[in-house]
């Protein structure tokens, strides 16, 4: 018997690290086939220390891999996380307090665990192998409430998704596998820990772990193989379109029912998410006011299929009307079968009040029909990018082609920045003027003044107008119209436009151009926003070292360059030593402060060429390019030494602290085939430079007694 529970440890898990595998090979990319890769990691490790303790001759021994299964509770955090994940809880995922009840609790339990005594006796043997009591103690019942009450969530918010899923949908037999995944080890939990001992008075076996590696690993796998749990589906596709699209998505189900709106309809309607899901979509629609009767069958959504741009009128949670621009697509799956329908709603409550302006002047001047293509074509040109760069370069182009402007094809746009003029599109210009406008600050010629005043400027002769203060070589008479980029009263821009000598221009043609100029500085804003936050997504917000992320991208390049050469790469993992003692004596803004100050310290003894980069909380690691095992040594020394003799000051406090750091070293070489292996051999270092008394450096396979 003893043998038999020992194989089952042993299996289960063999197939955690099989699940893990096949998952990676799938999709590894994804934030849910990550959280399943790191589930099945630590559930392989619950499995194998009980396999090691099981296999353990002495009492003792079964004690140590007792002990040393102490990361259980992190089965628990990330089982929890992935559900989370798959039932797009997106309310709980974007928040940082999630997080740190999940992580932070697992980790709070796993030390209790590791340093407190939590067995009644030691481990006595039966014959079905060791077995042990925990005590009635505070610690183990939080420990139960901590188990149940995960447990109890993660079930709730599976059951809740799995009810909202359509019938004989792939979605809905996804989620009756994932929650059988769940139940199955609490279901073996209470069977092991509560019923079959007060049946048969007498301790059982534990089970839990081959429960959750051999059972819910299992079931999820079968999702993955059987009906491409982590792959792009089309319930996944329109989930991932809802999640980034800037206009209002409905999706909606073949019976008529919302399941899915993005926040962008939300905020439109005013409603909140769980007023609407589950509602039929004719709630948002009058049907008095509906030309082609898009409700007329309430029951079914076969009469949105094929719109596209349609104007329409929704209904928002006040009941009034807002005006959209409707457009549908059919989501099917691979039978033909319609799963449901996305429809795209565009506010144009703006662009009709626009529309009503144009053809009140459209009333009194001929080309009022002009002036509306004139807008629509610049909308459509700006909206096909987000880069910065092209977008000026088209918008400008654009501009300068219109019909109902007499403009040459030469002209170009400043961009504000603090009190200089930045030139970043330009039209049939030459050398000499480019080299005239290079140091332009706000007032210099036309276009500075246009940018101080945010005034429209019109000058019908270049020569003679005394405002046109910068001339070149070569610089021939010409008219100009210089339009200001304004968002409300700031100045982003210029566009200045060249018009034959002479020409004018109408009142109409003044507020045409007035009316881009706004178009675009909604679209440099959103340039910039979009480029503000790539950057940001890249670095840590706290040290502004780079993040995981970054640092993924960057090992995958450099890693993959090293091997092409035949060069080789280092990474140093170090952290410091005693920062929680740091913490809880002076607190958590003095650790941030030194957390920035370390950051700011690595940066000066690296190469340019080295990233630097916060791995997770105290945690650093930076990628050497270009270095062998000693190099990356001495330079790891010198990190060391330069931190352990440098006094690091608080905010607000005349005292200066001292602090220490452990650093592990790993290079490239045979037998690393991934950057992750590489990383993991640095912090195997790091490991053992702890152990070995921290403030040390520690190179794996390699101990370097530098004093």
């Amino acid at each position: 018997m003893e043998t038999l529970f020992t194989v089952l440890s042993l299996l289960a898990a063999a197939i955690s690290i099989l699940f893990a595998v096949l998952v990676f090979s799938k999709d590894h990319r994804s934030s849910l086939s990550r959280v399943f890769i790191l589930l099945c990691a630590s559930m392989f490790y619950w499995a194998f220390a009980e396999f090691q303790m099981r296999l353990a001759d002495t009492a003792g021994l079964a004690h140590f891999w007792l002990r040393a299964n102490c990361l259980w509770p992190f089965v628990l955090a990330l089982l929890f996380h992935f559900t989370l994940i798959f039932t797009r809880q997106r309310w709980l995922l974007e928040r940082k307090l999630t997080y740190f009840l999940l992580y932070g609790s697992a980790a709070v339990f796993s030390l209790i665990d590791l340093t407190t005594e939590q067995l009644s006796s030691g481990p006595a043997k039966e014959y079905w192998g060791w077995t042990y009591t925990y005590p009635d103690t505070l610690a183990n019942q939080v420990e139960t409430v901590y188990v149940a009450g995960f447990g109890l969530m993660a079930g709730w918010f599976a059951v809740r998704f799995y009810l909202t899923r359509q019938k004989g949908s792939v979605s809905r037999k996804q989620s009756a596998l994932v929650l059988t995944g769940l139940a199955l080890p609490m279901i073996i939990g209470i069977l092991g820990e509560v019923v079959l001992p007060s049946l048969f008075r007498t301790r059982t076996p534990e089970l839990t772990d081959v429960a959750f590696a051999a059972g819910t690993g299992s079931l999820l796998g079968f999702a993955i193989w059987k009906y491409q749990l982590f792959a792009v589906t089309p319930a996944g596709a329109a989930d991932q379109i809802i999640s980034t699209m800037s206009d209002s998505l409905i999706l909606v189900n073949p019976e008529g029912n919302i399941s899915t709106v993005n926040q962008a309809a939300l905020d439109l309607l005013g409603y909140s998410e769980k007023a609407l899901i589950g509602k039929n979509v004719s709630v948002l629609f009058r049907e008095k006011g509906c030309k082609d009767s898009l409700i007329a069958k309430k029951n079914s959504i076969t009469c949105f299929l094929g719109i596209s741009d349609v104007e329409a009128s929704l209904i928002d949670h006040d009941r009034k009307e807002i005006p959209v621009s409707l457009s549908s697509s059919a989501l099917r799956g691979n039978d033909s079968r319609l799963l449901g329908t996305i429809l795209i709603a565009r506010d144009v409550s703006e662009r009709q009040r626009t529309e009503e302006q144009i053809m009140v002047q459209s009333q009194k001047i001929e080309n009022a029909n002009k002036e509306l293509r004139a807008l629509q074509q610049i909308s459509n040109v700006i909206n096909k990018t987000i880069e910065l760069d092209e977008l000026m370069a088209l918008a400008l182009d654009t501009v300068t082609d219109l019909r109902i402007f007499k403009f040459m094809h030469k002209g170009g746009i400043f961009l504000v920045e603090g009190d200089r003029l930045n030139l970043v599109a330009s039209l049939g210009h030459s050398r000499e003027f480019t080299r005239a406008h290079e140091n332009m600050t706000t007032g210099d010629c036309l276009c500075g003044l246009a940018a101080r005043t945010g005034e429209l400027i019109v000058s019908s002769h270049s020569i003679g107008d005394n405002r046109h203060t910068i001339c070149y070589a070569g610089m021939e008479d010409h008219g100009h119209a210089i339009v200001p980029i304004k968002t409300g009263k700031r100045v982003v821009g210029v566009m200045y436009l060249y018009l034959p000598a002479g020409a004018e221009l109408a009142e109409s043609e003044r507020n045409l151009l007035l009316t881009i100029g706004n178009q675009l500085a909604v679209c440099i804003e959103n340039a910039r926003l979009f480029e503000e936050t790539r950057a940001l997504s890249l670095h840590d917000p706290l040290t502004g070292l780079g993040n995981r992320h970054l640092m993924d991208m960057e090992m995958k390049k450099g890693f993959g360059r090293a091997m092409r050469i035949s060069s080789p790469i280092s990474v140093i993992m170090l952290d410091l030593d005693h920062f929680k003692d740091y913490n809880d004596a002076y607190g958590h803004p003095a650790g941030d402060r030194l957390l920035f100050d370390l950051a700011a310290q690595f940066i000066r003894e690296i190469r340019e060429i080295d990233l630097a980069v916060r791995y997770g909380g105290e945690e650093f690691l930076i990628v050497l390019p270009d270095t062998s095992a000693e190099q990356a040594a001495e330079v790891a020394e010198r990190i060391r030494k330069s931190v352990a003799a440098t006094e690091f000051s608080r905010k607000g406090s005349p005292e200066r602290t001292h602090i220490t750091i452990s650093l592990g070293v790993a290079t490239s070489s045979e037998g690393v085939h991934s950057p992750d292996i590489l990383i993991a051999r640095a912090d195997t270092s790091l490991y053992r430079a702890k152990a070995n008394g921290r403030n040390r450096v520690e190179v794996f396979r390699q101990t370097l007694n530098i004093s």
